[in-house]
């Protein structure tokens, strides 16, 4: 049914809006912050703000369309647009509205400007979830000793998709088979199903390092010295949606009622879920968040697994804008920390800046957010284990032409992510953390004095080692170590191009 609404306020609630969406009932919404404003003779009610909300949430079967529209309209909505990517111009962005939704947003005034209509179908050359997974078998039977496929679920013990697929990645290292003491990464891909050039991204990288592995002293020193986990699919049953049914789906295929499938997997994650305008309570909306922060299996093993291995980098890749996405944090309410956060930005852009765009004419930007967004993997990462953790938006297309723009895009990002490996073994402050009278590993927490932590981040070292690695800006550093039980540790160093490897030791407290 379509939507209804009333662009006006009552006499009675002179800061109340009345909208309905069934034609029965209505209801006063307050409005204390949105703003009126006039465009071309129309005026904007202070409700026309909640009425974008409104129509955006409404799901109805109708054809959808890429259109382009200035942040200035969507800023108050962002957690009901469905945002395909950044524009070129790096102002405005691209969203998918339906038929309807245009109409009534240009009835209001809106601006926007129609770049596509939904395909009826998507490239073949795009790979389904056996080609995939044939694709990582291969390689690991091509370098027997190098990679290694594993299926993720029943390795951590958690459940396949709700599809009941089950989620694989490929661990390269130069001794796979074996548990080696050495810092772990990980490189993502295909949290939103449309996206499908992010899976490319991903095998891209395990055949570059394989390949150069013989040849390449600079890539052979990467998997010599770490532990690489790709997961190329991070949702494998929303991959089998868009290349059977719906091109433009973007979430897993969670059945949330009678009417409505799916959760925004980038959206689920626990990190400010739901806290800021940044994702949608609605089951039928393209951003719902889910019923429960982790409620989606997909989201609950890359946290599983994140933290099992502790991995010092995580790449996340989507689609489309040709931007890198740094933490902390995509959260508009959440408190930044001093110091770390100039760090993180200093490597996004020196990360950026070393991708050229798919179109070869200049290279990625770099932003800590598009717009107020909660329930991120990057956020979670960096929250959580203080990994450094980066949302890749690559391309300007969900899918672009496979044969023409796969290697253009994919020959892009080569020289970023070759560098983000490289910076774990440069300037890094790296070593165990050991107890002072027999040896063995500690989980101890340490804090980057500097770096101004405000919404309790965790920053400790891996268990089954006692390892960590600290990527910091270069100079005169103070690191400090906790662990109950244990007399707290300063170390006081300079950090300079190579990096620095210290083992820390802690003395036992007497006892009480």
């Amino acid at each position: 049914m379509r939507t209804w609404i009333i662009l006006a306020q009552s006499e009675e609630h002179r800061n109340h809006c009345l909208f309905s969406t069934d034609l029965v009932q209505r209801r006063p919404v307050r409005t204390w912050d949105l703003v009126a404003q006039k465009r071309g003779g129309i005026v904007t009610h202070r409700c026309a703000v909640l009425v974008l909300a409104v129509l955006l949430a409404t799901q109805v079967q109708a054809g959808r369309q890429l259109v382009r529209v200035s942040p200035d309209d969507i800023r108050m909505i962002s957690g009901e647009l469905d945002v395909a990517g950044l524009a070129p111009d790096r102002i405005r962005l691209d969203v998918i509205l339906d038929d309807e939704q245009v109409f009534d947003l240009q009835q209001l005034g809106i601006e926007l400007e129609t770049l596509a209509v939904e395909p009826e179908g998507v490239d073949p050359d795009y790979k389904d979830n056996a080609r995939v997974l044939a694709v990582l078998q291969e390689l690991s039977k091509r370098y027997p000793t190098l990679a290694r496929v594993v299926e993720v679920n029943s390795w951590l013990g958690l459940p396949p998709s709700h599809g009941q697929r089950p989620f694989y990645a490929l661990v390269i290292s130069d001794n796979v088979h074996l548990e080696e003491d050495e810092p772990t990464v990980a490189f993502n891909g295909l949290h939103h199903a449309r996206e499908l050039m992010t899976v490319e991204a991903v095998l891209d990288i395990t055949e570059k390092l394989l390949e150069g592995y013989a040849k390449d002293p600079g890539i052979r020193r990467l998997v010599d010295s770490l532990e690489l986990w790709f997961l190329p699919v991070i949702n494998p049953d929303g991959l089998d949606h868009v290349l059977t049914s719906d091109a433009w789906w973007r979430k897993n295929r969670r059945p949330n009622d009678a009417k409505t499938f799916g959760v925004d997997l980038n959206r689920n994650y626990p990190f400010k879920w739901g806290a800021c305008n940044g994702s949608s309570a609605s089951p039928g909306s393209d951003t719902y968040r889910g019923p429960a922060a982790a409620s989606e299996p997909e989201a609950r093993l890359l946290m599983t697994l994140a933290r099992d291995r502790h991995f010092a980098l995580n790449v996340s890749y989507h689609s489309y804008g040709n931007v890198v996405l740094y933490p902390p944090y995509g959260c508009g309410t959440a408190k930044l920390p001093t110091g770390a956060t100039e760090f993180m930005a200093g490597v996004a852009k020196t990360y950026a800046g070393l991708m050229t765009k798919d179109d070869g004419k200049g290279v990625y930007d770099f932003r800590n957010k598009l717009y107020s967004v909660d329930g991120l993997d990057r956020d979670w990462f960096f929250n959580e284990l203080g990994t450094l953790a980066f949302v890749t938006e690559i391309g300007s297309a969900f899918q672009p032409s496979y044969q023409a723009m796969r290697e253009k895009i994919l020959g892009g990002l080569r020289p970023g992510w070759r560098y983000l490996l490289e910076l774990l073994l440069g300037p890094a402050f790296r070593g165990h953390v050991r107890d002072a009278q027999t040896g063995k590993p500690l989980v101890a927490d340490f804090e980057v004095v500097g770096f101004g932590y405000q919404e309790g981040e965790l920053r400790r070292s891996e268990p089954r080692f006692g390892r960590f690695t600290i990527p910091l800006p270069q100079g005169v550093r103070t690191v400090i170590f906790r662990a109950k039980g244990y007399a707290e540790h300063k170390a006081e160093f300079t950090l300079g191009d190579h990096g620095l490897d210290r083992d820390i030791v802690l003395q036992p407290l007497p006892n009480p």
